[in-house]
C-alpha cells in the first residue's frame, strides 16, 4: 500500500520538478496555505469508520501527497485529511501518512547523492552509516503491513462473532 501511495508523488516530482520551483513565490504559497486550511477544515466533518486502507484509497491519498509537493500545501495535513475524508480512522490515517513519506525521503536522498557524482569509495563508506536508516524504513513498512493484517483478522473475527450472535 505504501508503494502504491508513493507512485503519484514520484511521477509528479520527476516530471514537474522545474515547474514547481517557479511556484515558490509569496502569492502562490499564500494561496496554497489557504487550500491547506480548507482541506483541514473539511476533514473535521468526516465520519470515520474504517481501520484499514485499501489499494484505491492508498492511491487517492498518494495523489494528495503528490499535490503537497506544491509549496504551502502541508504533506501530512493533506494526506491525513484525505484519509479521514475517505472514512479512515484518524490514528490509522496518521500512521499511514508518516510511513508513506519514508520511500520518498530515501528516493530523494538517493537522487541527490547520484547527482553529486560521489566516488564509489566514499559511497561505500557512507553505506555503513545509511544501513541503520534503511533498516528503520524497512522495519516501518513491515510493521505497517503486520498492523494491517492484524486489523483485517480482527475485523473478520468481529464479523464472525456478530454472525453467531444473530
Amino acid at each position: 500500500l505504501i508503494i502504491i501511495a508513493t507512485i503519484p508523488a514520484v511521477i509528479i516530482g520527476l516530471i514537474f520538478n522545474n515547474e514547481i520551483k517557479v511556484l515558490y513565490d509569496i502569492k502562490w504559497v499564500s494561496l496554497f496555505l489557504i487550500i491547506t486550511g480548507l482541506i483541514l477544515f473539511l476533514s473535521k466533518f468526516a465520519k470515520q469508520k474504517l481501520l484499514h486502507i485499501n489499494y484505491s484509497q492508498a492511491f487517492t491519498i498518494g495523489l494528495f501527497q503528490a499535490i503537497a509537493i506544491l509549496p504551502g500545501i502541508s504533506r501530512s495535513g493533506a494526506t491525513i485529511s484525505t484519509s479521514v475524508l475517505l472514512g479512515i480512522d484518524k490514528e490509522a490515517s496518521a500512521r499511514f501518512s508518516f510511513l508513506m513519506v519514508v520511500p520518498l525521503i530515501f528516493g530523494k536522498m538517493a537522487k541527490d547523492i547520484l547527482k553529486m557524482d560521489i566516488p564509489k569509495e566514499v559511497a561505500k563508506a557512507d553505506d555503513e552509516y545509511m544501513k541503520p536508516l534503511r533498516d528503520v524504513g524497512v522495519n516501518a513498512v513491515k510493521r505497517e503491513e503486520a498492523d494491517r493484517k492484524m486489523h483485517q483478522q480482527s475485523n473478520m473475527h468481529q464479523q464472525n462473532e456478530e454472525k453467531h450472535e444473530l
